[in-house]
């Protein structure tokens, strides 16, 4: 039922690049790399941003205070 399956995996990077599908792989996970820097950069940037915000109301609590 699923013989086939594997096979028409396997010869996927044979079919696309003429070659043992090496260049697939590296292409596959140069999208994942691609991707995990995007979320990272966007989280980076959210979190600094909420991290300036609790700042400043912290400062400005302190300069109330005084």
């Amino acid at each position: 039922m699923f013989a086939g399956l594997g096979e028409s995996e396997s010869n996927y990077g044979k079919l696309a690049l003429g070659g043992d599908g090496a260049g697939v792989t590296a292409i596959e996970y140069s999208l994942i790399a691609a991707l995990v820097a995007i979320v990272l950069i966007t989280a980076i940037i959210f979190i600094g941003t909420s991290l300036s915000a609790k700042y400043n109301d912290v400062g400005m609590a302190i300069s109330a205070a005084s």
